[in-house]
């Protein structure tokens, strides 16, 4: 087949907070009445661990990559990828399909349907102890000739909302951003620009995610303290980075080659943060899934009293070619001019020209907001008396957010004034 005759499909990825999303140049597609259900929660216990298992080998496997570097602060959410990739699976067919559905830790699409369906909805969670949103939605070129079943499908599992577009109105970037803005609460999509797209480009889906959560504990701004910060390189700064110290319980591990703990949060959330060796930087520790594993998904965990002392911080990033990573990763097929098939979707000939994400996190004497999540358990024997460790923060370390079994965010701060 003809390059020439193939169309592009561009995944777009965002996590994020809250806009007005006023269109003008976008109108929705209702889908049928038979669909656009809330999507069944329940699923078997062996569904749980099978599709927690593929999730958790994606995390590792996908984290490892992108959290690679030098010297710089990183962010990357796995989940946010993980549901757009999701999406984009119900679109395939044939080989294409197969092989997202590998990289998604998944053996066929109709279990991983219902799985992914029950996740989505679990994760969706929002009281006054924190908010978990995941937002999904799918842009149609006006007069792309489509197939409606996949685009039900998404509304019905993953409460993706459709839109119909003339891909050449101005005015369309600024409708997608509001939509961008009204999903993140305003984290993310203020820059219109980000979104311009390309004269072949016939779909575009977004997976958006907002997370926040309050400590359990707070920090107190009164015993906030200023201090340098060894940056890899062995410098320091000048004495300006804020600390905020704590002693507080809380779980705690240790690895080749690092110290871990986690905080938790009042919506159930931990937010962990791993200190290196000396001799070791984060992308040391990151470079390996095995040990991304051990340090995301800890086995030894116990109960102690930890003196914390955390440096505030945000961090935005984008990480870099996501394409090209995962073809790395097998993902091959859905890339090729020439031999992605997204069939399920339109008889018209589709491939993948680009998928991006973007993602944005604070952590303050409150709480933590941003745009990632996985859960750590332990049984902590009340009659032992419990160990007491420190974990200064002083030097490049890494972070994660996990909420409900699932790593909404991880990254690496090699210096929290950036």
């Amino acid at each position: 087949m003809n390059v020439k005759w193939k169309r592009t499909l561009s995944a777009g990825l965002a996590a994020c907070l809250l806009s007005s999303c006023g269109m003008s140049a976008a109108r929705e597609i209702p889908v049928s009445s038979e669909t656009g259900k809330e999507a069944a929660v329940q699923w078997t216990e062996e569904e749980e661990i099978g599709f927690l298992t593929g999730l958790t080998a994606f995390t590792c496997k996908t984290a490892s990559e992108f959290l690679a570097g030098e010297d710089e602060n990183r962010l990357y959410s796995p989940s946010s990828l993980y549901l757009a990739l999701a999406m984009t699976a119900q679109c395939a067919a044939g080989d294409t399909q197969s092989q997202l559905l590998e990289l998604l830790g998944a053996e066929d699409l109709e279990t991983f349907a219902n799985s992914s369906a029950a996740w989505f909805e679990g994760l969706n969670q929002e009281s006054d102890e924190g908010t978990a949103a995941l937002a999904n939605s799918i842009w149609l070129r006006e007069g792309f000739s489509y197939f409606p079943e996949p685009i039900e499908k998404l509304n019905n599992l993953y409460r993706a909302q459709a839109f119909e577009a003339d891909f050449a109105d101005s005015a369309l970037p600024k409708d997608i951003g509001g939509w961008i803005q009204e999903a993140t609460h305003g984290l993310l999509g203020k820059d219109a620009s980000d979104f311009q797209l390309g004269a072949d480009t016939q779909m575009i889906l977004f997976s958006a995610l907002y997370f926040k959560g309050a400590w359990s504990d707070p920090f107190s701004k009164e015993n906030n303290s200023q201090g340098p910060f060894y940056k890899a390189d062995g410098s320091a700064s000048n004495g300006d980075t804020e600390y905020m110290n704590q002693k507080a319980g809380g779980l705690y591990w240790e690895g080749d080659g690092f110290a871990a703990g986690s905080r938790s949060m009042q919506n159930g959330a931990r937010m962990l943060f791993i200190l290196p060796d000396e001799d070791l930087s984060p992308e040391d520790l990151a470079a390996h899934p095995e040990v991304l594993r051990q340090i995301l998904f800890p086995e030894n965990a116990e109960y102690a009293q930890i003196t914390w002392r955390i440096p505030k911080f945000s961090v935005a990033d984008s990480p870099k070619d996501i394409p090209q990573t995962l073809e790395g990763l097998g993902l091959t097929l859905p890339f090729s001019p020439y031999e992605a098939d997204f069939s399920a979707l339109s008889e018209t000939p589709l491939y993948l020209s680009n998928i991006r994400q973007e993602a944005t996190l604070t952590i303050d004497e409150e709480g933590c907001e941003g745009a990632a999540y996985t859960e750590v358990s332990a049984d902590a024997a009340a009659a032992m008396e419990p160990k007491e460790v420190e974990l200064n923060l002083n030097r490049p370390f890494l972070f994660a957010v996990v909420y409900q079994n699932t790593v909404l965010f991880t990254g690496i701060i090699n210096n929290p004034s950036a």
